[in-house]
């Protein structure tokens, strides 16, 4: 039997505002190791900065904002859904 390990993000959602890229993923997992999956994913150098967001269940739980470097689109951030 092969183990696959669980995922750290349950929900992941990327947009466009102003020409600029966003995800949101939400999670419960700690700061360090989330951002040391984004590093590991090679995805921690292409964001430009990392909000923490603590929200009741009801309206989306917990998790991450990531606002992504200028030079960023879409099709860079595939390894997103890896997390």
């Amino acid at each position: 039997m092969k183990r696959y390990p669980m995922r750290l993000v349950s929900e992941i959602w990327t947009w466009n505002e102003n020409g600029r890229l966003y995800s949101s993923a939400t999670t419960n997992v700690s700061s360090p190791r989330f951002v040391a999956k984004l590093a590991r994913l090679g995805l921690l150098e292409l964001a430009e900065t990392i909000h923490a967001f603590f929200d009741d269940r009801v309206y989306g739980g917990n998790g991450y904002e990531i606002l992504w470097k200028e030079c960023i689109q879409m099709n860079d951030l595939e390894n997103l859904v890896r997390l």
